[in-house]
C-alpha cells in the first residue's frame, strides 16, 4: 500500500488552509511547504510575470531602417491582398446595385467586406519586436513580388 502511504504523505499539503491570522483567506499549502511563491505573493495583484509585450526586444532599439522597409514591404503585401479580395468578392457578371438577386453574389459580396475588414485591421497592427520586422523584411522581398503579380494577373 505504498500509494495510500504517498497520499497521505502529500494529502496534507494539497489541503487549502487558513492563515495563521484567521483573516479567512485561504493559503494553498503547497506556498506554505515552500513548493510555491511565498505565501504572502500567493493572490496578490501586484506579481510580475513575464507577459508578451516584455518578450524579445524593445521598441526603441530597433533601427529605423529596419522599421521602415519592414513597414512598407508589409503594407505592399497587404495592398495586394486588398486588391486579390476585391477582385474575387465582386459580382460576376451582374452590377453592384443588382447583387440582391443573386444570393452567391450576396454571400460572396459579404464575405469580400468581411475579409477585407479584417486584413485591414491587422494593417495597422505592427510587430512588436525586433524579430518581427526582420521576419517581414525577409519575408516580404520574396512575397511582395509574387503577390503584386497576381494581383495584376487576377485583375
Amino acid at each position: 500500500m505504498r500509494g495510500a502511504q504517498e497520499y497521505r504523505a502529500i494529502a496534507p499539503v494539497l489541503r487549502p488552509r487558513h492563515c495563521e491570522t484567521c483573516t479567512h483567506e485561504l493559503k494553498l499549502g503547497l506556498a506554505m511547504e515552500g513548493w510555491l511563491a511565498a505565501p504572502d505573493q500567493i493572490m496578490s495583484a501586484n506579481s510580475q510575470q513575464p507577459g508578451p509585450s516584455d518578450i524579445g526586444t524593445p521598441a526603441a532599439t530597433i533601427p529605423i531602417s529596419l522599421r521602415i522597409l519592414a513597414i512598407v514591404l508589409r503594407a505592399l503585401f497587404i495592398g495586394a491582398l486588398i486588391a486579390v479580395t476585391v477582385r474575387v468578392s465582386s459580382p460576376q457578371s451582374e452590377t453592384l446595385s443588382s447583387v440582391y438577386e443573386t444570393p452567391g453574389d450576396l454571400i460572396r459580396l459579404a464575405l469580400g467586406f468581411a475579409v477585407g475588414l479584417w486584413i485591414v485591421i491587422h494593417l495597422f497592427m505592427l510587430p512588436r519586436t525586433a524579430e518581427g520586422y526582420r521576419t517581414w523584411v525577409y519575408l516580404g522581398l520574396v512575397i511582395v513580388p509574387l503577390a503584386w503579380a497576381v494581383a495584376i494577373y487576377i485583375w
